[in-house]
């Protein structure tokens, strides 16, 4: 497991970006709930540019979309796009809140990008805890993309979220490492990763 604790001033960084993708997107004018969208969608981005400083902090080549999109996920760019063995990979970083986490053990997956299709080459399963003055977020591990498509096939329960307003499906965390990942990936003159 990978921990990187960050200030509550750069996740609120992150929500006010959030914000603003939301109200452009306008979320609230189609009855759902905006806050909520916006702390999740801050909740992704911190998860994501975190990681990407950790890939550069271990010298992997990468590139990443950074917050700046907007529009719905089937219009949105690849999160993170990294090289293994010269082959281009999309890295999708899938969070949740810390206490969401010890309650169920389980990671959710949305549905409706399993049913378009839009899986990534590599799912990074990880937590978020948003404490007083930092933000702590742990990446567990990881899936790829053959054995995440199994795991949603075979070994997955179908929910659905009232909160979210959206179905989506549970599945277990994987029992791997996300630093073995960085280790396989390729990097900058073939540097070797550091320990986190």
């Amino acid at each position: 497991m990978i921990t990187v604790k960050i200030t509550k001033k750069q996740f609120e960084f992150y929500l006010e970006k959030a914000r603003e993708k939301i109200r452009i997107e306008g979320w609230a004018e189609q009855g759902r709930n905006a806050e909520l969208k916006s702390n999740n969608f801050a909740c992704s981005f911190a998860t994501e540019n975190e990681f990407v400083k950790i890939l550069r902090k271990n010298f992997v080549t990468s590139k990443a979309r950074g917050y700046n999109y907007v529009g719905n996920v089937s219009n949105a760019p690849e999160d993170i796009i990294v090289w293994m063995n010269k082959e281009e990979k999309e890295i999708d970083i899938k969070s949740t809140k810390l206490e969401t986490f010890q309650r169920f053990q389980k990671m959710c997956y949305p549905c409706d990008q399993f049913y378009n299709n839009q899986i990534p080459d590599i799912l990074i399963f990880c937590s978020i805890d948003i404490q007083s003055e930092f933000v702590i977020i742990n990446y567990y591990g990881f899936y790829m993309k053959e054995e995440l498509i199994e795991k949603l096939k075979n070994h997955s329960e179908k929910r659905y979220s009232l909160k979210n307003q959206e179905h989506f499906f549970t599945i277990n965390y994987p029992n791997n490492d996300t630093m073995d990942l960085i280790k396989q990936l390729d990097k900058v003159g073939n540097q070797q990763p550091l320990e986190i």
